[in-house]
Parts: structure tokens; sequence; C-alpha cells
């Protein structure tokens, strides 16, 4: 991400709190598989699911979930459809998508 101001903050406040962000890399649902919804379904219940999965392995809650979408191949509607947020263009042809999830921590990142 360059050094675009998000709602994360500026360049260097992202920087400073990387280890705070998850990051989707990768997310994929056969075009085979026909479920009306699946997909937002499948993101809404893992970012629900996640920050409590993470305290417990980590001992701290993420306060952003991110993820990069190819554009304009892809338009992110899953993502909207499960309650992310465009955070920024990331790029020439890609999107950023992120959902909050720590209120307080979130807060706390951009002090």
């Amino acid at each position: 991400m360059g050094p675009e101001v998000s709602n994360f903050g500026g360049h260097e406040q992202r920087q400073r709190n990387l280890q705070l962000i998850v990051n989707n890399a990768r997310f994929l649902i056969l075009p085979w598989i026909q479920s009306k919804g699946l997909a937002s379904k499948i993101l809404g219940l893992a970012a629900r699911r996640l920050p409590m999965d993470w305290q417990a392995r980590y001992g701290y809650r993420p306060v952003m979930l991110e993820t990069f979408v190819e554009s304009p191949r892809h338009k992110g509607t899953c993502y909207k459809a499960a309650n992310w947020q465009l955070v920024v263009g990331a790029g020439a042809n890609v999107l950023s998508f992120g959902r909050f999830q720590n209120a307080e921590g979130f807060a706390a990142a951009l002090a």
C-alpha cells in the first residue's frame, strides 16, 4: 500500500501497527459450487471467529482484517456483502477491503 491515507491512518502509522492487521491472502470458491450468499456467509463467519482464535493463540485481538482484490476483474462484492469496507485503492488494479474488529485497539493504534 502506498503513502495514501487510509482508514488505518497514514503510511507510517500503518507500518507501526502492521502486527494488528490480519491479511486474507486467498479466498476461492470453485465455480461449480452454486450456493447463493455462500461467499459472504463464509467471510462473515470467519471474521467473527478469527479474533477469538487469534486471542487464544497469540494473546491479542487483531484490530483489522484486510484483503486485496484485483480490479477491474473482480469488484469485491462478497466482501461488501460481508460488511467489509473499501479502505483505499492499493494500486492501479487493486482494491483494499478491511473489516474493523476491535474498536478499542483501533483507537489505541491510531493514537
